[in-house]
């Protein structure tokens, strides 16, 4: 005897069996991988699966993590938009990055849904800013400065990175990409200072 709801779920094409009522409800099977191409696509043959319950949806229950590796949400409430949160101290590796801190999904009825969640593994840059003067030879540091850092693949989300007393600075959890930095316009002005470039670029 068997007493509960069978659900298919068919982005891995596996029944998926429920010991409560779930009729009229929704689920949601999300997969974690380190995109080794960063192409943001899962592939079987060229990405990693990251088996961990590294995510959660607020104020709803603990997802269930299968042999298959993938977390599934079950008994969402259907035709709703729910916040996908990610987990950073349930990965095994801090260096870990995904592509976005939060996804949203609009749950359907009596439906699995399926997301995929690329992970990256995190870069930095340091350097220092130094000022040189007129009326000395030898440059000083750039203490208190603001940098500003953004990548062009999402240029809207700008950094604002300081330096330290002895003008150097330091930022870590950089996606991959194509990245410019520069100093805050608004300080080098009020502070009558000059930059040689308008910004450096690196990857």
């Amino acid at each position: 005897a068997f007493s509960g709801s069978i659900g298919f779920d068919s982005s891995t094409g596996r029944f998926i069996r429920q010991p409560i009522f779930g009729v009229g409800y929704a689920g949601l099977s999300v997969l974690l991988f380190l995109d080794v191409n960063a192409n943001e696509t899962y592939e079987p043959d060229v990405d990693v699966m990251l088996p961990y319950a590294a995510v959660r949806i607020p104020n709803h229950p603990k997802p269930e993590l299968g042999k298959d590796g993938v977390l599934r949400f079950m008994r969402l409430p259907q035709h709703r938009v729910l916040e996908i949160e990610i987990i950073p101290s349930k990965l095994p590796d801090p260096f870990l990055l995904p592509a976005k801190p939060n996804y949203q999904i609009h749950t359907r009825t009596n439906r699995y849904q399926e997301l995929h969640i690329p992970f990256y593994y995190g870069g930095w840059v340091e350097g220092e800013v130094m000022i040189m003067k007129p009326a000395e030879n030898d440059p000083v540091a750039g203490a208190g400065l603001k940098l500003l850092l953004w990548r062009l693949e999402s240029p809207e989300e700008v950094r604002m990175i300081p330096t330290f007393r002895d003008g150097t600075f330091y930022v870590d959890g950089l996606l991959p990409g194509t990245y410019r930095i520069k100093p805050d316009e608004n300080q080098t002005e009020a502070l009558q200072l000059m930059t040689s470039d308008s910004w450096i670029e690196f990857e």
